[in-house]
């Protein structure tokens, strides 16, 4: 029963961070659609943010939000594939170790 249970968890791990990571994607499209293309002293607007070629300005606001979802996805997906080897391993018959 916990081996099923580690697998389902890293499993839902892994959607769950690859659907943040897909999200973070969609944030900085968002972000190249909108933000200026050249610094904004006055609106914060200060922070470079390079989208294949073309860069755009984000306050520190926005970078924070951007950095925060890509970090806290990529560590998602890592702590699944963790699980996942840890369910690998425990899985193994005894003579297989």
């Amino acid at each position: 029963m916990k081996l099923k249970l580690l697998k389902t968890a890293s499993i839902a791990l892994f959607v769950a961070g690859g659907g943040r990571v897909l999200w973070s994607i969609g944030i900085q499209y968002q972000y190249a659609d909108s933000l200026p293309r050249s610094p904004h002293p006055a609106t914060g607007s200060l922070y470079p943010l390079n989208m294949h070629g073309v860069v755009v300005y984000q306050t520190l606001k926005e970078r924070s939000r951007l950095d925060d979802w890509s970090y806290w996805s990529w560590g998602i997906i890592i702590l699944s594939f963790v699980l996942g080897l840890i369910h690998e391993w425990r899985s193994r018959k005894p003579w297989e170790r």
